[in-house]
């Protein structure tokens, strides 16, 4: 059994036992940390919370604290009316919505000729709550998130993933579409349920790229 934990900000797939780096935590050294829960796997299958998972809880011990190791972080900023570019093997089609400037997310699945999806972009925030506090928002994150890492980081598939404030989004080559397909079909039911419940606030929609 396995769980995908969330700490400073990222999320980590840990097993009993397992020694994991972690974002810096107010905690001294031996003393034990509870870890929010955003994921559950076994060999009943993989159950995703929403955001977290009820009743289910890892507690860590710190066994020692440090700094990371140190890196240069390079940004670009294109001239006036020139478009920012980022370069992939499988480029992400941007849109520009009037729904992200609202109280809205607007989220878009990509889906090939066959109809197999092939990617997603999520945009703006819900605004059905103050922040932090944002259940809508908190739920697509965590199930965002949960599905690129597992993409990228435990199948260690091929995708292209791009991340800013307010803003993700993950598209498939065509040779990943077959291993990682199921877990954006499970992404998208669970964003259509969200829709459901929440009209006003998250809106899903699909593109054929």
């Amino acid at each position: 059994m396995y769980a995908v934990i969330e700490t400073g900000g990222k999320q980590y797939k840990v097993e009993n036992g397992d020694i994991v780096f972690v974002e810096k935590l107010s905690a001294a050294d031996d003393s034990t940390v509870d870890f929010k829960v955003v994921a559950v796997g076994g060999e009943d299958g993989l159950k995703i919370g929403t955001p977290y998972v009820d009743g289910a809880s890892v507690t860590g011990k710190v066994l020692k604290t440090g700094k990371g190791k140190k890196i240069t972080v390079m940004t670009y900023k294109p001239k006036k009316g020139e478009n920012a570019r980022w370069a992939i093997d499988s480029p992400i089609p941007r849109f520009k919505s009037k729904r992200s400037t609202l109280k809205m997310i607007r989220v878009d699945f990509f889906t090939a000729k066959d109809g197999g999806l092939n990617g997603f972009q999520i945009k703006g925030h819900s605004g059905s709550a103050a922040s932090g506090e944002d259940i809508v928002c908190a739920a697509v994150s965590s199930a965002a998130y949960l599905t690129a890492n597992t993409i990228t980081e435990i199948l260690h598939a091929d995708a292209s993933v791009f991340v800013d404030d307010g803003e993700m989004a993950l598209r498939l080559p065509k040779k990943s579409v077959s291993q990682c397909g199921d877990l954006l079909a499970g992404l998208k039911l669970h964003l259509l349920s969200l829709e459901e419940q929440y009209p006003e606030n998250i809106h899903v929609n699909y593109t054929e790229v």
